[in-house]
C-alpha cells in the first residue's frame, strides 16, 4: 500500500493534473501526500554577486509561497527540494523521504485526456526508487474519480505485483479491478515451430485466457469487474480499453534492477497516448508486500507457470 505519495509540483496546468491525482490516490490509501517542489541549487555565494544571489532567493521563496498554498488546498504537506534537475530531485526525494508512489503530470503537448510522458517523466519511468504514475492533461478539470482500476496481466511476476498493487488500492478505495490480457500473435516466444498462424493465434489466446484465470482466481468476486481478453498486441489494445478504466497498473520491464522502474516496450507505449492516468509499478515491489501480508499468494511463475511473456 501506497504509505507515502509525493507529487512534483510546478506552477502549471500540468502541475495541477498531478496534484489532483496524487491526492485522489493518497485518499483512497490514507497515504501522507507530500508535494514536492524542486528549485535550482545555484552556485555557491561567494562565486556570485549580491543581485544575483537576491534575485535566486526571491525565485526561491516565490516556489516556497506557490508550493505552500497548492499544499493547503489539496490538504499535503509542502517540501521543497534543491537540486538543478528536476528530475533528479524528484529521484532523490522520493529516496530521501521514502516514498511509496511519486505523481507527475504529463507534457503540455498531450492531447486533452491523454497521457504524454515529458521529460521529467520519462526519466522518472527509467530508475525511479519506487512506483510513477503520470496524469492526463486536463485531468485536474475532469472531476477524477477511482472506481475501476485496470490492470494488465501477462502471466510474469511484473503484472503480478502490478495486480497486487491494484488489489491493494481497489480494497481502499473500494473500486473494482477489470484484468486485461493482450493475446497479440506477436507473443509466439516459447510456442515452436512449424505452426500455421492460425494454431499459434489459438495457442497465445490459451496460454493467455490461462494467466487471466490466474489472475481472477487472487480478486474477490466483490472486487473483480471483469476480465477481457484481446487480442491485438499489448499497448494498442490497453490503450483501446482505458476509455473504461479510472487508472491503468501496470507492472514494470521483467530485467534491471529489483526495486526500480525500468519501462518496457509495451509500456513505453502506453504512456506516450493512453486516455486514463497511468501507474506503473517497480520490479520487485511485491516482494515485500507479500513477505508483510497474510496469505498473499506468490507470483504466478512461482507456480508452475514456465512461459511468462515479456513486459
Amino acid at each position: 500500500m501506497y504509505r507515502k505519495v509525493i507529487v512534483g509540483f510546478i506552477d502549471s496546468d500540468e502541475g495541477r493534473d498531478a496534484v489532483a491525482l496524487g491526492a485522489l490516490i493518497a485518499r483512497a490509501a490514507g497515504s501522507r501526500l507530500v508535494l514536492t517542489g524542486v528549485f535550482p541549487a545555484g552556485p555557491p555565494q561567494e562565486l556570485i554577486g549580491d543581485g544575483v544571489n537576491k534575485i535566486l532567493e526571491e525565485r526561491e521563496l516565490a516556489l516556497g509561497r506557490k508550493l505552500q498554498d497548492a499544499a493547503d488546498a489539496a490538504g499535503a504537506e509542502a517540501e521543497p527540494f534543491p537540486s538543478n534537475s528536476r528530475a533528479r530531485g524528484l529521484h532523490d526525494a522520493a529516496t530521501e523521504l521514502e516514498a511509496d508512489l511519486v505523481v507527475v503530470g504529463s507534457s503540455s503537448r498531450a492531447g486533452l485526456g491523454r497521457v504524454l510522458a515529458g521529460n521529467v517523466a520519462l526519466q522518472l519511468l527509467h530508475g525511479s526508487p519506487c512506483a510513477v504514475a503520470v496524469a492526463p492533461r486536463g485531468f485536474a478539470r475532469s472531476e477524477p474519480h477511482l472506481a475501476v482500476i485496470g490492470v494488465g496481466i501477462d502471466g510474469s511476476d511484473e503484472s503480478t505485483e502490478a495486480l497486487h498493487a491494484a488489489l491493494d488500492l481497489g480494497r481502499a478505495a473500494g473500486a473494482t479491478l477489470l484484468l486485461m490480457a493482450a493475446a497479440g500473435v506477436g507473443h509466439q516466444s516459447g510456442l515452436g515451430w512449424g505452426y500455421g498462424i492460425d494454431n499459434v493465434a489459438d495457442l497465445v489466446r490459451a496460454q493467455f485466457q490461462s494467466y487471466l484465470d490466474r489472475a481472477a482466481d487472487e480478486v474477490p468476486d466483490e472486487l473483480l469487474e471483469a476480465t477481457r481478453l484481446l487480442r491485438s498486441e499489448a499497448a494498442q489494445a490497453l490503450t483501446s480499453e482505458a476509455d473504461d478504466i479510472d487508472l491503468l497498473c501496470v507492472g514494470s520491464r521483467g530485467w534491471g534492477p529489483v526495486q526500480r522502474v525500468l519501462l518496457g516496450s509495451e509500456s513505453s507505449e502506453l504512456i506516450r497516448n493512453a486516455p486514463c492516468p497511468i501507474l506503473v509499478v517497480p520490479r520487485g515491489a511485491a516482494v515485500g508486500s507479500r513477505e508483510e501480508g497474510e496469505g498473499r499468494s506468490k507470483p504466478m511463475s512461482d507456480r508452475g507457470n514456465s512461459e511468462a511473456a515479456p513486459t
